[in-house]
């Protein structure tokens, strides 16, 4: 019909044109994007949980290996001494100090175990004065359990005057043996350290307490600060938890950006310490023989030390220098390293324990066999256990 009006219809939709596919290189790049963003999360979920785990280590060490102040019963164990820092606490009896079945007694001289010792040596024995650290005191073991205490059950002349102390350095256990042992005959001094000990002489208060600093006065030793100032318990326990804080990385960067970075001495290339331990064994020689006695000096392998350490280049030169003096070196390090690495690992008390990294009993009764066999060895030694026949 001519006089309608025409219909409007919608126009038809029009498509969009294909996209035109991405180059290749386009492509190559997103996935390379991808790639990037999904590896910087997972490297930061990594960084995260490295943290965490490095804040519950330290928190760990804190907790087990400082002396906080509700840890009354190793307190009472030590106490303050102005020239030596710490020292035992003559008469200390406790059945259970390192756990059940684990005591510890002082005797009234000082040393460790009940019996007291005489100033002379009875007929027919042998005395030996045992110098050194906790590895040598015994930490985490009974009395009885202890590698000295093994010497005596393998060797029947012998008698073992323990006057090692937990934490000390070489420094302290030569000042002690020098002041402690004075009015004691004796016919061996045993001067056991790990390599530690060596690193503790020139870091001063590193556990966090107070201690002596040997330094070299016209080719002597002398101690500079003394007498010691008591350090309050509390600052004590903020010094040692400081220490272990430091291990985390956060700090230690921020040490490093702010200049007051302290690097750890290195045992192998510290001339000053090099120095300070070759003066220390000439005196300790000197003094051993003055009073009579033999010196051994023991190297005590940690179970970090399996792989290698600084006692690697260094024990050779301390052995020549203890044997330039006279006296005769023992070391442990090919025996550890010659155990199938389960039985290395199974000689040390187990994290969480008292004393964790400490030989166990069964460790220190294997030790106890491989020093004696190797004082047996050794001419000069053997001369004196015979002669007490």
């Amino acid at each position: 019909m001519s006089g309608e009006a025409p219909i409007d219809r919608p126009a038809a939709p029009t498509r969009a044109a294909p996209r035109a596919p991405g180059s290749p290189l386009r492509r190559w790049w997103r996935r390379i994007g991808k790639a990037a963003l999904g590896t910087l999360a997972a490297l930061a979920l990594l960084a995260l949980l490295e943290g965490v785990i490095s804040f519950a280590v330290v928190a760990r060490s804190i907790a087990t290996k400082t002396n906080p102040l509700f840890r009354e019963s190793r307190q009472k164990m030590t106490r303050f001494d102005p020239e030596l820092g710490w020292a035992p606490t003559a008469g200390y009896r406790d059945a259970s100090a390192f756990g059940p079945g684990r005591g510890v007694a002082i005797g009234p001289q000082g040393f460790r175990g009940e019996r007291s010792v005489a100033e002379q040596v009875a007929p027919g024995r042998v005395r030996a004065v045992l110098a050194g650290d906790s590895f040598a005191f015994g930490t985490g073991v009974a009395d009885a359990e202890t590698w000295a205490s093994g010497l005596e059950r393998r060797e029947p002349r012998l008698d073992v005057a323990n006057l090692a102390v937990g934490g000390y350095g070489c420094d302290q256990a030569f000042l002690r043996y020098r002041r402690d042992a004075a009015a004691f005959e004796h016919q061996l001094l045993f001067f056991a350290f790990i390599t530690e000990d060596l690193r503790r002489m020139v870091v001063p208060a590193e556990w966090g307490a107070e201690k002596p600093q040997l330094a070299l006065r016209d080719g002597k030793l002398a101690a500079l600060n003394l007498p010691l100032e008591q350090v309050d318990p509390r600052m004590r326990f903020l010094r040692q938890a400081g220490t272990f804080v430091q291990e985390l990385r956060l700090v230690q960067l921020a040490a490093r950006v702010t200049g007051i970075e302290r690097p750890a001495p290195n045992l192998s290339h510290d001339a000053a310490l090099r120095e300070l331990t070759a003066a220390l064994l000439v005196e300790l020689a000197e003094l051993a023989k003055a009073r009579g006695a033999h010196l051994v000096v023991i190297h005590l392998p940690v179970e970090g030390e399996r792989g290698g350490g600084s006692i690697d280049a260094l024990g050779p030169e301390l052995a020549q220098q203890v044997r330039a003096q006279g006296g005769d070196w023992i070391d442990l390090l090919a025996e550890f390293r010659a155990l199938p690495e389960a039985d290395h690992a199974a000689l040390f008390l187990e994290p969480g324990s008292y004393g964790a990294g400490h030989y166990d009993a069964a460790a220190c009764e294997r030790v106890a066999g491989w020093i004696h066999a190797k004082l047996r060895a050794l001419p000069e030694v053997a001369r004196r256990l015979d002669a007490a026949r």
